[in-house]
């Protein structure tokens, strides 16, 4: 049965003075009439942004050749993450977003050619989905643990060897557009500030490295930004 959690966005611990560095730009802060640009959308994404995250837990049926076989379907993470949850017992898939009221938002900014203002509110969703998706991690690893369980880390597509295309699987195991999040036939997600993910659940698995530690793209920003959201225990 799948579960569905509404979260209120200050619960996500966003610091909205820090954005910046939480997006690769270091220490840079916008001044003047920018820094009260930023300031109007940030009080403008807490009146309308909704985030919320849906997951359902269902059990392993293999791990195999870098594929890993979850409620009859087969998901393709490669060889890398699917060993990483050999001694998974069962997978918790999960989607969550910033929701649509933030996805309405951002089309009126771009509609009314704002690029500054436009450009705020896509940075900071992005801060806002990958704040649900650590919400997410730590709600379902909490849960586990009260029933002795433990929990990989969280993958997601896209991630290391993990085909984008691979999307379409997740929602297979999830009910019809969970969050109301819909998937585009080229596995674009639906409000665009949306993440996917599983996360192995068993009494004998591991936490092995996560994120950026097994990302082999070497010219993405977050190689120089060391990532808290996710510590080890």
């Amino acid at each position: 049965m799948s579960v569905t959690v509404n979260i209120p966005l200050d619960s996500l611990g966003i610091k909205w003075e820090r954005l910046w560095e939480e997006t690769g730009n270091g220490g840079y802060v916008p001044e003047g009439e920018l820094l009260a640009s930023y300031n109007d959308v940030i009080r403008e994404i807490k009146k309308v942004c909704r985030p919320a995250f849906c997951y359902e837990i269902i059990e392993c049926e293999g791990v195999c050749d870098g594929k890993l076989t979850v409620g009859g379907i087969t998901l393709n993470p490669g060889k890398r993450i699917a060993g990483y949850l050999e001694k998974a017992e069962k997978i918790a898939v999960y989607v969550g977003t910033a929701g649509t009221g933030f996805e309405d938002y951002c089309r009126e900014l771009n509609r009314s050619g704002d690029v500054i203002r436009a450009f705020f509110a896509d940075t900071a969703g992005s801060v806002i989905a990958e704040a649900v998706s650590s919400h997410a991690f730590r709600h379902i690893s909490d849960k586990e643990q009260e029933s002795g369980d433990r929990t990989s880390f969280p993958y997601s597509p896209g991630h290391c060897e993990w085909p984008v295309s691979d999307q379409k699987f997740i929602f297979a195991l999830l009910p019809d557009t969970p969050c109301g999040i819909r998937l585009t036939d080229s596995g674009l997600m639906i409000p665009v500030k949306s993440v996917s993910g599983i996360v192995g659940i068993g009494k004998n698995i591991e936490r092995k490295p996560f994120g950026c530690a097994i990302c082999t793209f070497e010219g993405c920003y977050k190689k120089h930004v060391k990532d808290e959201r996710h510590p080890v225990d």
